[in-house]
């Protein structure tokens, strides 16, 4: 255990997570690197200066925004996966779905069938990370079809009613 850990320290934590911090840094860095590098071999014209500059400016403020906020952004992002497949799931299903007639013509479609499969696997990724997580029962998978069964048990209330 570690000095003043409550918890033991389980090795490859950090080896995990470490590889999904940097890569950001190496890919600004290149950037940096790669523009300064091309924009010494050519003369540019007037007006490409300051977009150079401009760069400069942005490439350490994105540095330092990454650095204070990639803790937010990897802890959220399960969430964010989980919110996206059922906004998504529900657009594509209000898109091409009005009646319970179009879900076979809309399955023999190999763009709704392949939009349908990324949203369950966009959910179903979500639900195994926050299952992980939370160390909870990795039977929650069973629910990745939840919202497109809830949304087809659910259309015929969402059909409009036609006025006389």
């Amino acid at each position: 255990s570690g000095i003043n850990a409550e918890c033991p320290l389980r090795p490859g934590n950090s080896e995990v997570v470490y590889p999904l911090f940097s890569i950001i840094f190496t890919f600004l860095g290149l950037c940096l690197i790669s523009m300064l590098l091309v924009r010494s071999w050519f003369r540019p014209a007037p007006f490409t200066t300051y977009s150079v500059y401009a760069s400069l400016y942005f490439l350490p403020s994105i540095t330092i925004i990454h650095s204070i906020l990639c803790g937010l952004i990897y802890y959220s992002f399960p969430y964010l996966c989980i919110a996206g497949s059922l906004f998504f799931t529900a657009k594509l299903m209000a898109k091409n779905l009005e009646t319970y007639s179009d879900v076979p013509v809309n399955l023999r479609k190999y763009s709704f069938t392949g939009q349908v499969i990324s949203h369950w696997l966009l959910h179903g990724y979500g639900i195994l990370a926050v299952v992980t997580y939370h160390g909870l029962s990795f039977w929650y998978i069973v629910l990745t079809p939840l919202p497109t069964a809830f949304y087809l048990l659910t259309l015929p209330f969402s059909v409009e009613c036609e006025k006389e």
